[in-house]
This record gives C-alpha cells, structure tokens and sequence, in this order.
C-alpha cells in the first residue's frame, strides 16, 4: 500500500508553508478595519482611583476608549475558569472574576486597564498616553511559597493565605508506613522556575461585524475554536452562539499558550459591536511578556524512603504551584493532573502528592510545554540522582534498582495507572551504549586537560499523553473517485492533514 498507516509519506500540507502561502493573522484583511491598543497596569498591585479618559477620546482618529466601568455597565462576563476543583476536605476551591478591563483593581503588572480604538495603530497608542489612570499602590506577593507565609499581601480578600486550593493524591498512610520503616530517606526542596512563552506569531484578534444580521467573526490564532466560542458567547459576550464565528488559520507557535481565552478576544469583539465595523489587535514582544500566559513555576519539597539496598518504598511530595493573578481556563489542572508522572518509570509502591495551588500578583499560569508532566518528571528524576549520590550508588544503577521490570508488565502504578509494556532497564542499556558511557571518565580527563569541565547525566521518564475533546469527522467519497475528508480537528503543526488523508487511504483502499 502506497499510503498505509505506518509507511513513510510526503507531508501534503507543507507544500503552502514552505512557499509562504499560509494563513496566519497578518493574512487576514477585514473592510473598514480599525486598530486596537491596550493600556495596562505598570503596578503588580494597586487600586484604581480614578481613570479620566477626555483628552483621550477627543485625539485624531479615535474611535472609542473603554474601561472597566464601560464593562460593567454592558454586562459583560468575567473570563472563566472551567475546572471545578475540589480541595482534600471536600470544598470547592477559590474563585477569580476575571474582568477583561480591571474594574476596580489591578493584581499583575499587565493587568488590562483600557482600550483605545483608533484608525491606525499609531492613532490608537498616542491616546493611550493621555489617559489618565490614578493608582494607589498595594503590598504585592510573587512567590508561591512566599504568598503562603502569614502576613503575606493577599492578592485576594477571599483567597485567605492566597490559597486557592489544597489537593491531595495517593495514598498518606502507606507512604507514612514506607517513611516509619525506611533505612534511608532523601529530601530535597526542588524548584520549577517559571517559563515566558515567545511564540514566532504574537496572539492576535481581529474581528469584523456584519450590521445585517448582527453576526461578528473572530480571526484569532488559538488551539481550539469551539473552546472560545462557548465562551465568548454564553459567557462574557453574552450573545446567541449562532451571532459569533470564531476562525483559526495557520498557527505561529503555541504549545499550550493560544489554547485559552484572553481578554482581548473578548476586547474586539466588543468593541467592533459597539463602533459596528472591523477591530484589530496585534500584540507586541514586550506586551506578550506581560499578557501571554506563562507555565510552570512550582516550588516543591520531596521525601524518598529507601530500603538498605536502595530499593525506592515510598514518596512523599507537597508542592507550592503559582497560579498567578487571576485562574486562566485550565489553571488549576496543570499542576494536579501531572501529578501521576511522580511514578516515573519506577516500581514504588507508595506514593502521597499534596498541592498548593497559589495566587500571586503575577501573569496567570497554565499549560505550556507539558502541561505539568515535564515538572513532575524533572522532580522525580532530580530525587533520583540525589538519593543515588546519598547512598553511593551510580545513578544508572540507582535507576536500574528500581525499574519496572519488562516481565512485570502489565504494571499498575501507586496513582492506579497501568503501563502496558516497557523494557525501560533494556531502554536505558542502549541509551549508554550510544553514549559511549564507558568512556566518559576518559573524557572528563580529556577535558580537564583542555581546561573544560565535561557532565554527563540520565534522566529517564514515561508520558501520558493523548486524549482530548471528542470530536466529529465526515468522509465524502465522490462520483469522479476522490475522497473528501471534513473534520473540526485543528492543524498546530503536527501533521494532522497528512495523518487523517493516511488513516483514509488506508481503511478505504486496503487490498483494493
């Protein structure tokens, strides 16, 4: 079979981006199309006093300059957050009301405070500049194990201690029996920094508005469509769904970052409904610094019980997970969900993880990379390398100790998730092997020699991935013999086109 499921194929999607005939947002024009600028907080944390906007609205070409107050008086929703979590004791967790303007205060440097709408972008920043915005400055935490601490500034009058929950995994009393009978055990405070995402496309919004049938479209780059339409409509717009279309084209970059909502979709949709024609709005490095949501930023102390020959009994994790200013769409599944990959590649038999979802006066915190399974790997394997130095093992043997073994599979781990096969022990074996493992103490001294310091490391880990929304497809075979596939799956660069025309072809005309 030319094109079955496996076989290697020409991507049939590259063709258009190799010779520049993509679609991202700067290729998408839209008649009677004004510009976008937003004002935004230079305070981690203060209380808005007054914002005078006259001078402002009386500039050449401005359009309109909307605040918090305009956003309240609409009606318009907060951005929520779709996870409902529940705390170890049973209680819900903390909420944020997330205004796409700051109403009354703002909680990050960033924080959005107003919109200018301008002919052109030029326009638009000139009268950004001649708002007035009278802030009175706050207390402000950015730490997450900081904000914990009594007496810390409360980002939130609600959120005492600035907890927005506390979760718990596992299973405490077998790990505090592995912990009673351990002849070694081995702790570490581990930090996860947080990461700044600098995707090549900026976020974009533009959005046109048809005065004939009251119907606005979102060109946004983004990770799902139909996540932002319920959204935008049912929530913060507060309109029919069948008045909003939201398309996605070709995406610069995202990884996580373009899958949620951000309050300047919100903020064109808005605004092009209310001035009745087209608003664009592009944001620039600096601003995404600020705006884009980050990943990561975990601050977790671990407990590794050990028998006397180094076999791993229990672990034992409280993690302090920063979820920034405000909880964006997903924010508190990141650092729970990863969770199960503490289990590694590795037979422990009990496991315990408690975290601390944290808010501070910083951009909100969400999935990016991973999404919370590259912080629980790198704290399971850093242990791993620690305890191995404690008790004078090398960390290959360490590791070697304690892998699942192929004959064991198929494996459940602590967390009750089951590895169908693996031979991570006969893994890691070709890994040194390609390495050259056995050479790198004549390396080092080969380095040494030269003035240079020569590492060398393992770091072995298991991934849970897949899964997702479901979602419909519709496969057209026509009379002249072609096939024409429909599906509301979205392209991010993976392949997806190439992959489904594969699967196709292959079903369709296997053995034919």
């Amino acid at each position: 079979m030319k094109f079955a499921i496996g076989q290697s194929m020409p991507r049939v999607e590259d063709a258009d981006l190799l010779r520049g005939r993509g679609r991202y947002s700067d290729d998408v024009s839209v008649a009677d199309c004004a510009y976008a600028f937003v004002l935004r907080s230079p305070h981690a944390h203060a209380r808005i006093r007054s914002l005078r906007a006259d001078a402002a609205r009386l500039m050449p070409g401005v359009l309109t300059v909307l605040s918090g107050a305009d956003v309240a008086a609409d009606g318009l929703g907060p951005i929520p957050c779709l996870i409902p979590m529940k705390n170890s004791d049973g209680s819900d967790r903390s909420d944020t009301p997330r205004p796409i303007l700051a109403i009354d205060r703002v909680r990050h440097v960033g924080d959005p405070v107003a919109l200018v709408v301008a002919q052109t972008l030029v326009q638009a920043k000139d009268a950004a500049e001649a708002i007035e915005c009278d802030y009175e400055a706050l207390p402000a935490t950015v730490d997450a194990f900081e904000a914990a601490k009594m007496g810390a500034p409360q980002v939130w009058d609600h959120a005492k201690g600035n907890q927005c929950f506390d979760w718990a995994s596992g299973d405490a009393a077998a790990v505090d029996a592995a912990m009673s009978s351990a002849s070694h055990i081995t702790r570490a405070t581990i930090l996860n920094n947080r990461v700044v995402v600098a995707s090549m496309e900026p976020r974009s919004a533009i959005a046109s508005f048809d005065a004939g049938n009251e119907r606005s479209t979102l060109y946004t780059p983004s990770q799902g469509a139909h996540i932002l339409l319920d959204q935008l409509a049912g929530m913060v717009l507060k309109i029919p769904k069948e008045k909003l279309r939201i398309v996605t084209g070709q995406v610069g970059g995202s990884f996580g970052m373009k899958l949620f909502l951000y309050p300047e979709q919100a903020l064109v949709l808005w605004a092009s409904r209310r001035l009745r024609c087209g608003v664009r709005w592009t944001g620039e490095r600096t601003e995404s610094f600020l705006s884009d949501i980050h990943g990561r930023d975990n601050h977790s102390y671990a407990e590794l019980a050990l028998d006397g020959q180094g076999h791993m009994l229990g672990l034992r994790v409280t993690t302090h997970a920063n979820l920034g200013a405000y909880l964006s769409n997903y924010g508190p599944f990141i650092p729970t969900y990863g969770t199960v990959m503490l289990a590694g590649q590795y037979k422990t038999a009990a496991i315990h993880v408690r975290v601390k979802g944290m808010f501070t006066n910083t951009v909100p915190v969400d999935a990016y990379r991973g999404a919370g399974r590259p912080e629980a790997i790198y704290l399971i394997e850093r242990l791993v390398d620690i305890a191995a130095r404690e008790i004078g093992l090398a960390p290959d043997e360490m590791r070697r100790r304690n892998f699942v073994p192929a004959s064991a599979m198929p494996f459940k781990t602590a967390f009750g998730d089951v590895y169908d096969s693996g031979d991570f022990a006969g893994l890691m074996r070709q890994c040194m092997t390609s390495a050259d493992w056995n050479t790198i103490g004549r390396r080092r001294q080969l380095a040494a020699a030269r003035g240079k310091l020569l590492g060398v490391g393992i770091g072995c880990y298991i991934e849970r991935c897949g899964g997702g929304s479901p979602e419909t497809s519709i496969v057209r075979i026509n009379p002249q013999g072609s096939v024409t596939i429909i599906s509301g799956s979205q392209d991010n660069g993976q392949g997806q086109l190439s992959t489904q025309v594969q699967i196709v072809a292959d079903r369709l005309f296997a053995g034919g």
